[in-house]
């Protein structure tokens, strides 16, 4: 519908196309845990025509006993190729990265002390990521890897 129709070009030059925005919004919490809620903003495009780019941008909040913390999460990107298609099925590969966006460091208001991992809106570290998908016409078969290349995390836990 209008400006929010999927697949319209931004720029008849470049060869980028909507595929999809989405909102993702979710809360959980254990026995012993702070009540984390996030909500992660989530583009598609094409580009080129082959080329699938993803980007997701979370913001987390974090309450629990010890503080409340909140604050964009770590931003993921991925690029997607379909490698082989046939009419009975394809063969897809993704490249990607999470970018951190802080060391993973936040104290409560006016203490030293770093808090626990769970109140941290960032992993703190650049990470590679992997994949591989296999889709015919009744299974679809992912495996994937992520592997942290570079720490920024400043958290002693």
């Amino acid at each position: 519908m209008g400006a929010m129709k999927p697949a319209q070009d931004f720029n008849k030059k470049v060869p980028v196309k909507l595929r999809s925005v989405g909102l993702t919004l979710y809360e959980g919490q254990s026995n012993t845990s702070p009540i984390i809620r996030a909500g992660i903003v989530n583009f598609g495009l094409l580009i080129a025509g082959e080329y699938d780019l993803q980007v997701k941008v979370p913001y987390m909040r974090i309450d629990g006993n010890f503080a409340s913390t909140s604050g964009i999460g770590d931003i993921s990107l991925s690029l997607t190729k379909n490698l082989q298609s046939t009419p009975e099925y394809n063969i897809m590969g993704t490249l990607g990265a999470k970018i951190p966006t802080n060391n993973s460091d936040l104290k409560p208001s006016g203490r030293q002390s770093v808090l626990p991992m769970y109140y941290q809106t960032s992993l703190g570290t650049f990470d590679f990521i992997a994949g591989a998908t296999f889709i015919n016409r009744e299974w679809m078969l992912s495996a994937g890897y992520q592997q942290p290349i570079i720490h920024i995390n400043e958290n002693t836990f």
